[in-house]
């Protein structure tokens, strides 16, 4: 049902393209979307696990800055406090003494850029600058150049502290006679209180880390981004947003250009995360600077964020790329579909034709089928025919003779009554009408009886191939018996015919359409073997039986059969007497009756010494039960 209906579709050309076509519109757009879906996911995924690391990294750098000021703070302010309070050395000798373990301390760690120790009242006492950027490294100040930093938010919180309390400040840009100090140094300050040995307060330590080589863009990735707790950057993509807090610009920060942004990853209980938007890809991490250490009193948080805006191109470009691939490809399949659509609806119009065809041609062979079945009737007709001819020209002697004896005697007798009654008739006239009346009816006896044996064997030959009955035979008998029916075709031909036939070869088969076979084997030699004027010699001869069978050979001398012509020879309608009058059917026939009839195989082969035509039957000496001819 399917199929018919199919097949009515395809009849249209158009129909037919929209049914070829219309799988791969929706295969192609829904491949190409998902190969351009796998290809993005996993652009996104490496991106994703690449910035990761990288936003890791960033803020491991971040952290192990700060724990490493802590711990620093932790050494250096026992060493200070223990010389502050050492009651065997004048202040001259302590602050000596202090500024020259600040010198090497700095030496060492030139990344500590200030160690100084402030007094009470906001003046600084012991003062040790580091600038790594500077030839003049490691600096001792003299007391002139000391500043009092009473004002300073990290003095007054420092002053606030508990014993062994740390304050850690924010990041910020370092400060020199209340300016910024060009060029910018993003500055760490440490924070403890240095005490006696009652527990009053003698000053503060603080530490100052040069963090610029924690923000120095040439060892960060493009995309990565500091900001501190209030949402200013510390470090940007874009350099003037940097450091809003220290210039008075308060429109300079990230919560103001990324509110979604900045509320996700302060409101998030994670410390870490990862998202897409419009604007990219986001990654950020949370670092709370001397958060692990009990003694840090207060502490600073930092973001760490890197946005990768090239996601969002890349989108794009994919989507555009296999947007065209899928659009190519569904093109070339769209013209595919319609020259398969075109080549179905020609092919669907080339097979109704050729089943027009079909239909004519098997009329023709059903005709050809008839043609043939009424040429092998004929054919059988005429082979029984030459026989009737045969017969009637043999009888035609024996019977012609009989009846010129009779009108003799008749003759003679009516003399002999003459004679008697007119009273001349003597006894040596009398005498001699007896001996002629005798002789008379002596020849006509021989060729009565001759033409009495020739009915009886043609009998017994149309009777057999009429009924085609199985019964016990002598071959050369019956082999005799078509030559004698055949005798008058030879005679009258200038060819000769000799049977070569062992006596006592005894079969059990079918006479009849065994002496048709022989008949029409001879009868071929006779019409094709021998060209116009040649003086030929048909050999008919038996071998000797062998494990049940015999072989017939039929040999003429004849001019033979073209090579190209040997496999053929057998075939229905093949012959080269066409325009003679030809059936083809002759040797067809031959072929029939012996494997069909008499059990056997036929084949043809050359002469002796390659002269002339051999037909070899190979029969079987008992064919009792085998195939009736119809």
């Amino acid at each position: 049902m399917f199929s018919e209906i199919l097949g009515r579709f395809l009849k249209s050309p158009i129909k037919a393209w929209f049914l070829y076509a219309f799988p791969w519109w929706a295969l192609i757009p829904l491949g190409a979307f998902l190969l351009f879906d796998a290809h993005y996911s996993r652009e996104i995924s490496d991106t994703k696990r690449l910035q990761d690391e990288v936003v890791d990294q960033e803020n491991s750098l971040l952290e192990v800055a700060s724990n490493q000021v802590i711990r620093s703070t932790l050494i250096i302010r026992n060493n200070a406090q223990s010389i502050m309070t050492n009651n065997n050395l004048a202040p001259e000798e302590q602050q000596k003494l202090l500024s020259q373990n600040f010198f090497a301390v700095s030496s060492a760690y030139p990344q500590y850029m200030q160690i100084r120790i402030i007094l009470p009242d906001g003046n600084e006492w012991v003062r040790v600058d580091n600038d790594a950027r500077a030839s003049n490294a490691g600096v001792i100040r003299r007391s002139h150049e000391m500043q009092n930093k009473a004002a300073r938010y990290y003095f007054k919180e420092g002053m606030k502290l508990e014993k062994d309390a740390i304050f850690l400040t924010p990041f910020d840009l370092n400060m020199e006679q209340g300016k910024v100090e060009p060029p910018y140094r993003s500055t760490l300050r440490s924070v403890t209180q240095l005490r006696d040995v009652s527990g009053a307060v003698i000053g503060l330590f603080v530490l100052n880390l040069d963090g610029s080589y924690l923000f120095d863009r040439e060892h960060r990735s493009e995309n990565s981004m500091v900001i501190n707790s209030d949402g200013y950057w510390l470090l940007s993509t874009d350099e003037s947003q940097e450091w809003g807090f220290m210039f008075n610009r308060p429109d300079d920060r990230f919560p103001l250009k990324f509110p979604d942004v900045w509320e996700q990853m302060t409101q998030s209980y994670s410390t870490s995360g990862q998202f897409l938007n419009y604007q990219g890809l986001w990654t950020y991490k949370r670092l709370t600077m001397g958060n692990s250490e009990e003694f840090v009193l207060k502490s600073t948080v930092i973001y760490t964020v890197s946005l990768v805006t090239d996601i969002v191109q890349l989108r794009k470009q994919l989507m555009w790329r296999y947007s065209v691939i899928a659009l190519l490809i569904l093109i070339v399949m769209t013209a595919l579909a319609y020259t398969l659509a075109k080549a179905t609806t020609a092919l669907d119009k080339k097979s109704k034709e050729l089943n027009a065809t079909n239909q004519e041609l098997e009329y023709v062979i059903e005709q050809l089928q008839l043609s043939k079945e009424e040429l092998i009737r004929t054919e059988k007709l005429s082979s029984l025919g030459l026989l009737v001819a045969g017969i009637a020209h043999e009888l035609n002697t024996p019977i012609g003779s009989a009846m010129l004896t009779f009108r003799s005697m008749r003759e003679r007798l009516a003399e002999m009554l003459h004679s008697f009654n007119s009273g001349a008739m003597k006894r040596s006239d009398l005498d001699r009408f007896l001996h002629q009346q005798n002789e008379g009816l002596e020849l006509a006896n021989e060729g009565l009886n001759r033409a009495g044996l020739l009915i009886q064997q043609f009998k017994q030959v149309a009777s057999d191939r009429a009924n085609a009955t199985c019964h016990r035979f002598d071959l050369a008998e019956e082999v005799e018996k078509i030559s004698a029916l055949m005798k008058n075709q030879i005679h009258h031909s200038p060819h000769q015919l000799i049977l070569n036939i062992p006596p006592n070869i005894k079969m059990v088969s079918y006479p009849g359409p065994l002496g048709q076979v022989i008949q029409n084997l001879i009868q071929n030699s006779l019409v094709h073997a021998f060209d116009d004027g040649m003086s030929g010699v048909i050999d008919v001869t038996a071998t000797p039986p062998v494990n049940g069978f015999v072989d017939i050979l039929v040999t003429d001398n004849g001019g033979g059969i073209p090579t190209e012509y040997l496999n053929t020879i057998f075939d229905p309608f093949f012959t080269t007497k066409r325009n003679q009058g030809g059936t083809g059917l002759g040797l067809h026939i031959v072929h029939n009756i012996v494997h069909g009839v008499l059990g056997g195989t036929i084949h043809v082969e050359k002469g002796v010494n390659g002269v002339g035509t051999r037909l070899v039957l190979h029969l079987p000496l008992n064919n009792e039960g085998g195939a009736v001819a119809s």
